[in-house]
């Protein structure tokens, strides 16, 4: 019952974050700020409903990132809450095209200049990737990818798309990954005190030495560094 009041909060907070940044990314659209500013807003308080305390480590190895690729594990739509506060201005997601038909959220994402990916057309795919090189390139943009491309929901890390190494082998730059701990394992929302979670920025993989025929072996290197992550932070949960 408390997780459930906690959910129709939760909802209630997102549409009034997303109306109170509206106006200005109308005004100054298709700016990574405008996605600062909404996270800065949305997920301090989001994280006071929902009762979890949540730690991070690392995060020293991006703060001051130019040109960027930051490979994010995708456990839920908590995720916008854990990652949301962490973002600055020169960050960017790379997201599903049907996020920007969400009543409010889905305008402020779009009008905050995040890529849009349709990956039931590889060609349109393939374009999103090349203008993730740009905006890399051209304008300093740190790019967060999930590579998993769905939601892992409890089951772990899932098996890997090749969209994150694509980019990271077009714009020849080194991979950030990013976990945290598994939410189904510490975290009880029907709690008051729901739990604590630990996000961790792990070391950068260099990609330089990799190529289109030797990426399975960067998939592999990197899923295994982030699975090896997840499983460190969830040896640290307290019963």
């Amino acid at each position: 019952m408390l997780y459930l009041f906690r959910k129709v909060l939760i909802v209630i907070w997102l549409v009034i974050s997303c109306l109170v940044v509206l106006p200005i990314c109308f005004i100054l659209p298709f700016r990574p700020s405008n996605g600062r500013r909404f996270t800065k807003l949305f997920s301090p308080l989001s994280q006071w409903i929902l009762g979890y305390e949540q730690e991070v480590h690392g995060i020293d190895k991006v703060l001051n990132l130019e040109k960027g690729i930051i490979l994010a594990s995708h456990q839920d739509s908590l995720d916008l809450i854990v990652y949301g506060g962490l973002i600055n201005d020169k960050m960017v997601t790379i997201g599903k095209k049907q996020i920007k038909w969400i009543p409010f959220f889905g305008q402020v994402y779009w009008l905050s200049d995040h890529l849009l990916i349709d990956r039931s057309n590889r060609r349109r795919a393939v374009a999103t990737i090349e203008r993730a090189v740009e905006k890399i390139h051209q304008k300093g943009y740190v790019v967060w990818i999930m590579p998993e491309g769905t939601r892992s929901r409890g089951k772990g890390l899932q098996k890997f798309k090749k969209g994150a190494f694509h980019l990271a082998l077009q714009a020849k730059l080194p991979l950030y990954p990013v976990v945290f701990t598994s939410i189904n394992k510490a975290l009880d929302f029907n709690k008051w005190n729901a739990g604590k979670i630990e996000v961790d920025f792990l070391d950068p993989i260099e990609t330089s030495k990799y190529d289109a025929d030797s990426m399975e072996e960067l998939m592999s290197v990197c899923y295994e560094k982030m699975s090896e992550a997840i499983e460190r932070l969830d040896s640290r949960i307290k019963g």
